[in-house]
């Protein structure tokens, strides 16, 4: 039985570790070897990324399994403001910006259910979209993402320089 609770504290070295591996798994994927990890990463982007959570009126849930961390998901509302204003009809939208499930629990349905669960969030916070970045070379995230219902936006796309 998988349950899904709002972060707490006691959370905070699991999300850590979990923030690296799932940078490693970046990396491992990244062809152009851009990505990389520093010794305190786990650390400083949890830190960066819970801010955003409070600041932006987000949330951050957690799935658990037996007793054991499994799985997480963050989410925020984001404002439109700004130059961003001129171009977008909605005052605010959801985004997510962190989804993690442990390697074994992948496949399960359990990052569906993550997804619901913020999706319900965001609805209940007067978004009428949610966004997500996806890691181009991530394509099992992005058939994932699809199967939800996302659809590919917009294409960001770079040039190395100096080659």
């Amino acid at each position: 039985m998988t349950t899904i609770r709002e972060y707490n504290s006691k959370d905070l070295p699991w999300l850590e570790k979990s923030m690296e591996i799932f940078q490693d798994g970046l990396i491992e994927s990244d062809l152009e070897k851009m990505l990389y990890r520093s010794e305190d990463y786990g650390k400083q982007y949890t830190a960066h990324a819970l801010k955003r959570v409070v600041e932006e009126q987000g949330v951050c849930y957690i799935a658990e399994q037996g007793g054991s961390h499994v799985g997480f998901i963050m989410g925020i509302v984001h404002k439109v403001e700004g130059v961003e204003a001129f171009e977008n009809n909605e005052e605010q939208y959801g985004e997510v910006i962190e989804l993690y499930v442990e390697e074994a629990f992948r496949g399960t349905g359990l990052a569906d259910e993550l997804m619901k669960k913020l999706e319900v969030y965001l609805k209940e916070k007067h978004c009428n979209q949610i966004y997500i970045e996806v890691f181009a070379p991530n394509e099992q995230a992005r058939k994932f993402y699809e199967k939800c219902e996302y659809h590919v936006r917009d294409y960001v796309m770079m040039k190395k320089l100096n080659q």
